[in-house]
């Protein structure tokens, strides 16, 4: 009998290994990201706003906008990190 046949398969896997599925989730999320990324630098596609602006202009953000950017970056990225831990531990 083959030894492929002891390792579980279908949703039968990813119920016993949940962890998997946010590992694979992340992982292709970060490839596509890093995809349109080198992408849109190379060929300077301004439909994502690369090619915008000339190279002289500067990147500045509003003193109003730093407590929205700092929830946006902290409190929901660690809200969804520890959601998602949870739903993994528990699920």
């Amino acid at each position: 009998e083959s030894s492929w046949n002891r390792f579980p398969t279908g949703l039968e896997y990813w119920k016993q290994y949940p962890i998997h599925v946010t590992a694979w989730s992340y992982l292709f999320g970060a490839g596509f990201m890093s995809l349109v990324c080198v992408a849109g630098a190379t060929f300077n596609l301004e439909i994502l706003n690369f090619a915008s602006g000339s190279e002289t202009d500067t990147f500045t953000l509003p003193l109003e906008a730093m407590a929205p950017l700092v929830y946006a970056v902290f409190i929901s990225s660690a809200l969804c990190y520890g959601l998602i831990t949870w739903l993994n531990k528990y699920m």
